[in-house]
């Protein structure tokens, strides 16, 4: 079954739902990157969410959306090949003469497909097209 991964303005858009059901069979999955952004303007007052808004879209739609984070065993499991070798996998490479901000530098890291992830390794082509 192929993972819904949701942009910024789709977890926006579901929070905002004030009847939010899950309407696909395909799991939905965001990063922590979208919630952290999201949460962040509208606690500025700079997006469609106040803060009351976000913290109750996000009790709606918790028990379905899947949200990946990047705790320290994920963060070694994304950084390093093997987890005796200090060499960072090659990810620091694909990134190298380029300028991503921050978000899609966590992105890439939490999507960054390992033994412990469940959805497809080609989320990472789709960020890439955001």
């Amino acid at each position: 079954m192929k993972t819904k991964m949701l942009s910024v303005t789709e977890v926006e858009e579901l929070l905002r739902q004030p009847e939010c059901k899950q309407r696909s069979e395909e799991p939905l999955l965001c990063t922590i990157v979208e919630l952290v952004l999201l949460a962040d303007l509208a606690k500025k007052s700079r997006s469609r969410l106040d803060w009351r808004g976000f913290l109750s879209g996000y009790e709606r739609v918790k028990s379905y959306l899947a949200i990946a984070s990047l705790d320290a065993a994920c963060l070694t499991e994304s950084l390093f090949e093997r987890f005796d070798d200090y060499s960072v996998a090659g990810l620091w490479s694909q990134l190298g003469g380029s300028e991503p901000g921050p978000d899609v530098t966590l992105r890439r890291l939490i999507l960054r497909p390992s033994p412990s992830s469940w959805w497809e390794a080609d989320l990472l082509n789709e960020i890439q097209i955001w």
